[in-house]
């Protein structure tokens, strides 16, 4: 009963997760679920009703647990929040930076090159074997030539972004998915063999 309120509740929180954090922390709620389910499947004697309570509850993620569209939006909106932060000159920063900072920076360019890169993510998202694209591609950060400077003077003279690493997050989900999915797998065989049996036994018993 425990394992299916929790299972439920973290499904629930993965589901309508805004920002990264409570994405992650409902992958790794599910994850510990998974592994109770796993436990509970290595006993020898588990009768018809737990096993099918189990298939029940190892389903895959839906398309709603798969997207990061949400964190990825709530991520963009805080990086347009740090700009005019990041854009003035502070007193700690190397001197060219604080050259910079004080110069009119491309500051439109350099989100329209962000927005870029997240929607170059959502139109991947919930298709976990298609490469994901790259930071550098769209902002052109961290520099790898000269001409980065001058496209990019926000991250690669003043100071870089933070750059949430959203492949390790999908591969959490797709980890957790295919978790699921094992248990199922191994349990409904064994659901269906208990089953039978159950019903041999009942007909012997009537006979």
């Amino acid at each position: 009963d425990g394992l299916e309120a929790d299972l439920r509740g973290w499904g629930n929180v993965l589901s309508k997760a805004t920002t990264l954090s409570t994405k992650i922390m409902a992958v790794e709620g599910i994850n510990y679920e998974a592994a109770i389910m796993t436990g509970l499947l290595a006993r020898p004697s588990l009768d018809s009703k737990v096993l099918q309570r189990i298939v029940r509850l190892a389903k895959p993620l839906q398309e709603e647990d798969w997207t990061l569209r949400w964190p990825m939006h709530h991520e963009f909106r805080e990086t347009v929040k740090r700009m005019d932060g990041r854009l003035r000159p502070q007193e700690d920063q190397a001197y060219t930076a604080w050259i910079a900072a004080r110069l009119p920076v491309p500051k439109q360019r350099v989100l329209n090159d962000y927005a870029a890169y997240y929607d170059a993510w959502l139109k991947i998202d919930g298709a976990p074997n298609t490469p994901p694209p790259t930071f550098y591609d769209f902002a052109h950060a961290p520099a790898q030539s000269s001409v980065d400077y001058l496209v990019n003077p926000i991250d690669n003279v003043i100071g870089r972004e933070r750059v949430v690493d959203w492949e390790a997050a999908r591969g959490m989900i797709l980890e957790v998915d295919a978790r699921l999915r094992l248990a199922g797998l191994v349990t409904r065989p064994r659901a269906s063999v208990c089953e039978m049996t159950s019903s041999i036994i009942g007909i012997r018993k009537s006979g």
